[in-house]
């Protein structure tokens, strides 16, 4: 039955789940081109929090293969979970929520109604609850990663685990989510002199 007294909970779960806001998780980084023999080719960033965003009859069948059933065979395992940073808004507004991966903004987004709505198709905003301590975070759908199901299992035994979205809620990030990924980009053409005069008659 869907939780709709609140949008997220606290009550944890015996296995990683969509929805799950998890803290402070350390990932790493590759930078291949710039790494010489004195440089690592990787370095590390903490994530305030991540949202995991795998479908979760596939987080429930990896976890009944490989921990209830320990079954040997691994073809029904998850090599990977999908997660997405969030960003606490505050750092979103000033521009310097991006800081620790060492990049340059041209300029901070305008946090207006349309992001505050999540009317804007590339950031779904999770709202602030004072109840189970979420803040306001900003998710930036360009900015996704997939962590190695071992890492995320031990990211749950390491107590990383902060928050649950409640199910509609999770519901209205994962569609959001994968309309963004399945938006389809038409290209710009070139209007004809032809066309371009016809407009203009129109207007006049």
């Amino acid at each position: 039955m869907s939780q709709t007294d609140s949008a997220y909970t606290k009550e944890t779960s015996l296995r990683p789940q969509q929805g799950d806001i998890l803290q402070r998780v350390t990932y790493l980084h590759w930078r291949f081109v710039e790494a010489t023999p004195l440089r690592p080719p990787f370095f590390q960033v903490v994530l305030p929090y991540i949202v995991v965003l795998t479908q979760d009859c596939d987080l429930e069948q990896d976890f009944t293969k490989r921990v209830e059933e320990e079954e040997e065979l691994q073809d029904h395992f998850l090599h990977t979970a999908l997660v997405c940073p969030a960003y606490p808004s505050q750092k979103f507004r000033e521009g310097t929520h991006l800081d620790h991966w060492q990049v340059k903004m041209s300029k901070p987004e305008h946090y207006n109604s349309s992001i505050k709505g999540n009317m804007h198709k590339r950031y779904h905003r999770l709202s602030e609850d004072k109840e189970t301590g979420v803040p306001e975070l900003i998710l930036d759908f360009k900015h996704y990663y997939a962590i190695p199901m071992d890492v995320l299992y031990e990211l749950y035994a390491s107590k990383h685990y902060f928050a649950h979205i409640n199910e509609l809620f999770r519901e209205d990030l994962s569609q959001r989510f994968s309309y963004y990924l399945s938006r389809i980009g038409l290209p710009v053409f070139e209007a004809s002199s032809k066309q371009k005069e016809s407009e203009r008659t129109d207007a006049e």
